[in-house]
């Protein structure tokens, strides 16, 4: 239809095999909303196959701007070109390896539009490198007030990146995303909150989430979560005083500081982290005696965990029992 708006949506390719790439690419073009504009970033100009296969997809579907860096340029820089190239109002965001339902779009921006809300996210079906089903996972219960999903999503992240769709000025606003390692998203969900954007939760999975072995979340774990701190520390400088001290000589010190360079530090933090995932799961099956006991074991492994496992615990009980009373009332 005429009347709807148009949306951009904004991909970076660096080094997926193929098929995988076409299928998250053809995901887009498939889409039941058709007026959208596919901004296509590859980051890594020495694959010549991928480069090869999007230009002809570009012969096909005119839909698709693609472009190539001449470097590699990281995530977070190829993102922030992405929206500069953007001419629609809305950002919808996907990753290359990742599969979008096919009314996904339609969904958002209808859930958008009439809720008026700054941005939305889904939750997910999580699938394997093979493709196949593992589990999925949900994002913020919609029933929670907008102060629960504040304490929420500072102490744990439960927006999906490729799920998101947001208005173009809002993210503009926000001067894009940042360079924080493996958090800059997360970082930008928490800059969000600190201006009261309105976040809009969509409980269907819209999108299949692709575990992969090699992502920057699985293999520099304590990156992500020095990131993650990193990002919290900036929102509490922001609620203080309006404003943060974010810069890259800033973060870089505080990688130094936490010790990210040591390797003993990072094998002690892994374990750790093991253990809190044998705790998750046992709170998950509800065995809450179990997931207490390997909680307090993975506090013990790292010190730089101990705050936030128990933090994190004491809020997953919290909010169990708050979604259980919104159950309840309906």
């Amino acid at each position: 239809m005429n009347d709807e708006p148009l949306v951009s949506v904004i991909m970076s390719t660096f080094n997926e095999p193929q098929p995988i790439l076409g299928k998250a690419v053809f995901s887009i073009l498939d889409q039941t909303y058709s007026k959208l504009e596919f901004i296509i970033i590859v980051d890594n100009p020495d694959n010549i196959e991928n480069i090869e296969f999007l230009k002809q997809c570009g012969k096909l579907d005119k839909r698709i701007k693609l472009y190539i860096n001449e470097n590699n340029m990281g995530l977070v820089k190829c993102l922030n070109f992405g929206i500069t190239k953007a001419t629609s109002e809305y950002i919808v965001r996907m990753d290359a390896d990742d599969i979008s339902c096919c009314y996904r779009i339609e969904k958002e921006i209808a859930y958008m539009t009439e809720n008026n809300f700054d941005a939305v996210c889904s939750s997910v079906i999580l699938i394997n490198e093979l493709g196949n089903k593992v589990g999925c996972s949900a994002t913020v219960d919609s029933s929670f007030s907008y102060d629960t999903v504040k304490k929420i999503i500072y102490h744990k992240n439960l927006i999906f990146h490729p799920t998101v769709m947001i208005k173009k000025n809002v993210i503009i606003g926000l001067d894009g995303y940042r360079n924080i390692k493996a958090a800059e998203d997360y970082d930008l969900w928490l800059r969000l909150l600190s201006e009261r954007f309105q976040i809009g939760f969509i409980q269907e999975a819209l999108l299949s989430y692709r575990i992969n072995s090699l992502s920057i979340s699985r293999t520099d774990r304590y990156g992500q979560f020095l990131g993650g701190q990193y990002a919290r520390i900036l929102y509490k400088q922001r609620k203080k005083t309006s404003h943060d001290l974010f810069s890259i000589e800033n973060y870089n010190k505080y990688l130094l500081k936490n010790h990210y360079y040591n390797d003993l530090k990072i094998k002690k933090f892994s374990e750790s982290y093991r253990l809190y995932l044998i705790a998750k799961e046992f709170f998950n099956r509800k065995m809450i005696v179990m997931a207490l006991y390997y909680s307090i074991q993975s506090s013990i492994k790292s010190r730089l965990r101990q705050k936030y496992v128990l933090k994190i615990l004491y809020h997953n009980f919290q909010f169990y029992f708050i979604k259980k009373m919104n159950k309840e009332r309906k």
